[in-house]
């Protein structure tokens, strides 16, 4: 698949993402949490990075006060843009919030600070498409393919979606670091295995079980 054809399918997806109502984002939103708490490897999670959602993505922010609540480390990234890379940065509260690179928000205040990528158990992973497989289109800059090529060890990538960001198949490039899990609204899909519709585990085996090292590239 040429560039072009990458950017034609990065569009569409785009414009339908951006067509959702605010009372579908909120929706389908509870719906990706109810299955992304559900998962043995995150409620067994010590430490979870998430994004913070723009542009109608899967928002987090009420995952951010649910792993919160139950004690766990949360952090989210902050976009150091001149250096083109992403910093794992503490959030102990969903309202220390600032823009930051981009215009994404950002943990603020003297409590975010980094933190060792190495107890981070599981990565929520933004992207526009994914596929069943586990590839990811993103917005084409490579921060996440960057970040999650250096995470020693590699904690479990969980791509959050909506169904209609789900295609059967994308094209693998060098570089591209691929999710373990896509959650979306009406399933959860494990990279390469079973589809499960429910609100639990569709397969595949636990956190230590899904660590290895970063893929090539």
């Amino acid at each position: 698949m040429s560039r072009g054809e990458r950017a034609v399918m990065r569009r569409a997806a785009l414009q339908a993402r951006a067509a959702l109502s605010p009372e579908q984002v909120s929706e389908f939103s509870r719906a990706v949490a109810r299955r992304f708490f559900a998962l043995p490897e995150v409620a067994g999670a010590e430490g979870i990075m998430f994004y913070l959602a723009f542009r109608n993505e899967v928002d987090t922010l009420p995952m951010v006060r649910e792993a919160l609540e139950s004690g766990k480390l949360v952090a989210a990234p902050r976009t150091l843009v001149a250096e083109r890379r992403l910093v794992p940065v503490r959030l102990c509260r969903p309202g220390a919030l600032a823009p930051g690179g981009y215009g994404i928000l950002e943990p603020a205040g003297p409590e975010a600070v980094p933190v060792d990528p190495a107890r981070l158990d599981v990565v929520a992973v933004p992207g526009v498409l994914f596929d069943v497989s586990g590839r990811r289109l993103g917005y084409g800059a490579g921060y996440y393919d960057r970040f999650l090529a250096g995470l020693v060890p590699r904690p479990l990538c969980v791509g959050l979606a909506y169904d209609f960001q789900v295609v059967a198949a994308l094209p693998e490039r060098p570089g591209d670091v691929p999710v373990d899990i896509i959650v979306t609204e009406t399933r959860v899909v494990r990279a390469g295995g079973a589809c499960g519709g429910g609100d639990g585990d569709a397969g595949g085996s636990g956190l230590q079980d899904r660590r290895r090292p970063p893929a090539p590239g």
